[in-house]
């Protein structure tokens, strides 16, 4: 039997998906959570459907409770389709469909019937190795499984169903462990009939003891009743009288409360004014307006005397001032210093034409005195091509008038630029140029103090603007408050609202004091209603008060009944329960007698009917066993064989016990295949499963399932389990790997021809 295709349309987390197998090996590789175990599931699914609720809880599809597919299949040369539909609270849809005909078939089989022949447990455990399952085999299960096949070459009418029967039966008539079964309940029925019987005989003494006993009990419950009443009344006339020791105090306490609440309205009363009437807030808020006009009544007087300070270094810095203005007016210390220079250059130049002019007017005078006085014979010759002698007198005296007059000018200029220094020098209040240059220099050094010195006049100035600012505003405020209580004085009227609230606070707080005490009072008396009960109890009669002593007395004498009341309650009950059960137990000794007698009799009978079940049993089991002896050294042969070729002859002897446990020989002992490494054990039950698959299933050869079944596997043993694998399909067995390594479909590739790579 081979699987060609799988259509999963809805199953765990995978919709939709058409997966397509070869007749050999397959090799379906994908990385982990990629769906590989869902296929494999899958596949169990549609031969057997869901085992269990929780099998179905974890391969519903996500997010529904349902799972369906279909898969097509080959058997003894026909093709075939299994369609399989599953819905939670509907009935499970299942057909085998023929793919020539398109009609169904095998009704009223399951394709695992059909297929398979073997129950879905022992598929798990030898064709499908899934994760869950790992690779070991439960022996138990599948040992029976091949005993009754063999036995009676019918899976499901075997021996087993057969010892099952006969076990069923002999159970139901008495268990091995002589603790259940139809005998032992007949036998506890017939000790129980004894016991009771007993007890009968008993139960008529112990019945009119108790009975005389509840009378008892009875007289002696109501005698304390009646003391206890009376116990009871006595007491409550004690608090009745302790209720009205508490009534007095809280008609007290209320009348405290009466005289703080009339006290805190007169103190209102005296202190309202147009319906108006101070609280804290507004005494503390005239207060505040009253510390804040102290205040700024402070900082202007501090302000005042640093203005005062101030105007008196002012009257030393208005000479500054004054020099500094008239400074600025003539543009300058630059501009005066420009100008001044300007001056010296005139005065420079002046001097200069001054001198020159009178050097040359001097020359040119002397020139024409002595050509006016002097015999010009010896010098004629100089001047033989001149006129005659008057003309160079004219000349001489013509310069000499001119350079006097270029030194009259020059000398003017030098008084013009002499009296322009004088004018900035008497601007400036200065004597020469000397002093001038000091009282520019005083005056740069003092500037900066004048500066300073205005702008700290600027600053107090503001400071008093805002002072004066901040005490108008206060004025307004305070005269608003004042207004609004009829009052005009300011500190006066603070004085009197905190007074007024501090009496009013202590009035409250004495009230509260006294209204809590009477409040709690009120609770622990149980009243409601305080007015209502203080008016009852002032118009009603004073209950005089009990002496403690007999308080003393009558509360002893209450605690007393009330406790023998419950202690005698709790004996009637006990007595009255006692003889309910005896009543309910007394039977006559003779009818149980023969009741007994009855029950010796089908006890004999059942126990002989046992003992024949027992022998049949024994037998059938001894036969099986037999058998199951005779299958295992085959299972052990090939075993042996397979681990063989797979291990390349080191283990080569595989023992395996009734319920397949293996063994193999190592140091001259026999060991469990616990001993061996984890790929090694993995060998030896793959050799298992091979066997057995052989054994059970046939001719039939099922597919063989592995999910990650070689991955403990070192590449020489997985290539000698693939060479396995070789063998098997040419011999016609379909081979599926689900696997997440890129090894095995590596190795595959290389050592066998025909593998079917499926990549998810």
């Amino acid at each position: 039997m081979n699987i060609r295709s799988l259509y999963i349309a809805d199953f765990s987390g995978t919709k939709r998906r058409t997966v397509d197998l070869g007749a050999g090996f397959n090799i379906i590789e994908g990385p982990n959570e990629s769906g590989k175990s869902t296929i494999a599931a899958f596949i169990k699914f549609m031969f057997y459907g869901f085992a269990d609720k929780a099998e179905r809880s974890r391969y519903y599809s996500f997010g529904t409770t349902s799972a369906s597919g279909t898969m097509t299949l080959v058997h003894e040369g026909r093709e075939y389709r299994i369609e399989r539909e599953y819905n939670e609270g509907a009935r499970e849809k299942v057909a085998v469909i023929d793919t020539e005909s398109g009609a169904p078939c095998f009704n009223g089989k399951s394709p695992a019937e059909v297929f398979l022949g073997v129950p879905a447990d022992i598929f798990s455990h030898t064709a499908y190795i899934g994760q869950a399952s790992g690779s070991s085999v439960d022996g138990g299960r599948v040992s029976r499984a091949i005993e009754n096949i063999l036995f009676s070459a019918d899976e499901s009418v075997n021996t087993d169903k057969s010892l099952k029967k006969l076990d069923e039966a002999r159970v139901l008539l008495y268990h091995k462990s002589h603790k259940g079964g139809r005998i032992y309940d007949l036998i506890n029925e017939r000790d129980a009939l004894r016991v009771r019987l007993e007890n009968a005989k008993q139960s008529n003494g112990q019945l009119i003891a108790n009975e005389g006993s509840l009378r008892e009990a009875t007289e002696n419950l109501a005698e304390a009743k009646s003391k206890f009443a009376k116990a009871k009344t006595e007491l409550e006339a004690v608090e009745n009288a302790k209720h009205q020791r508490g009534l007095e105090k809280l008609c007290e306490l209320d009348l405290r409360v009466a005289e703080y609440e009339k006290e805190y309205s007169a103190l209102l009363s005296r202190a309202e004014h147009n319906g108006f009437a101070p609280d804290a807030e507004f005494a503390d808020t005239l207060s505040r307006l009253q510390e804040e006009n102290e205040r700024i009544d402070v900082l202007i007087a501090s302000v005042n005397e640093e203005l005062h300070a101030h105007e008196s270094k002012t009257q030393d810095l208005d000479q500054i001032a004054s020099f500094g203005s008239k400074l600025e007016e003539l543009g300058g210390e630059e501009e005066i210093s420009f100008r001044l220079e300007k001056l010296d250059k005139k005065k420079s130049r002046s001097n200069g034409f001054m001198v020159f002019g009178i050097i040359f007017t001097l020359l040119f005078a002397g020139c024409t005195a002595a050509a006016y006085f002097l015999d010009l014979t010896e010098i004629h010759s100089v001047f033989a091509n001149l006129p005659a002698k008057p003309m160079p007198v004219i000349i001489a005296g013509g310069a000499a008038a001119f350079m006097l007059l270029v030194s009259i000018i020059s000398l003017i200029c030098r008084c013009q630029a002499r009296m322009g220094e004088n004018e900035i020098l008497a601007d400036l209040d200065a004597d020469n140029r000397a002093d001038l240059s000091k009282k520019l220099t005083s005056y740069n050094f003092d500037e900066t103090r004048l500066r300073l010195h205005q702008s700290r006049s600027a600053e107090i100035s503001e400071r008093m603007a805002v002072l004066q600012t901040d005490k108008k505003r206060v004025a307004n405020d305070a005269a608003y408050l004042l207004e609004k209580w009829g009052r005009s004085d300011l500190p006066e009227a603070a004085k009197e609202a905190a007074e007024l609230v501090g009496a009013l606070s202590a009035a409250s707080a004495e009230r509260e004091k006294f209204l809590l005490a009477r409040d709690t009072l009120a609770a622990q008396l149980s009243v409601s209603d305080v007015k209502a009960a203080l008016d009852e109890f002032r118009s009603g009669q004073r209950i005089d008060e009990i002496p403690e002593e007999t308080v003393e007395r009558i509360r002893r004498e209450y605690d007393f009944y009330q406790k023998q009341i419950e202690a005698l309650e709790a004996r009637r009950h006990r007595l009255e329960t006692e003889l309910a059960v005896l009543q309910a137990t007394v039977e006559p000794p003779t009818e149980l007698a023969d009741r007994l007698s009855t029950l010796c009799v089908k006890i004999d009978g059942l126990s002989k009917k046992h003992r024949a079940l027992v022998l049949a049993y024994t037998a059938l089991s001894e036969a099986a066993s037999n058998l199951r002896e005779s299958v295992a050294p085959r299972l052990s042969k090939t075993a042996g064989e397979l681990m063989a070729s797979l291990t390349d002859g080191r283990y080569d002897r595989i023992g395996l016990g009734r319920a397949l446990e293996m063994t193999y020989e190592s140091e001259a002992q026999s060991r469990g295949v616990e001993f061996m490494s984890a790929g090694t054990r993995d060998i030896a039950y793959l050799s298992l499963r091979f066997a057995l698959s052989e054994l059970l299933f046939g001719e039939k050869r099922p597919p063989l399932i592995f999910d990650e079944s070689f991955s403990r596997l070192d590449d020489q043993r997985y290539s000698r389990v693939l060479e396995l694998i070789a063998n098997m399909c040419a011999r016609g067995s379909q081979i599926i790997l689900f696997t997440s390594q890129t090894r095995d479909s590596k190795i595959a590739a290389e050592r066998l021809t025909g593998c079917n790579r499926i990549s998810l």
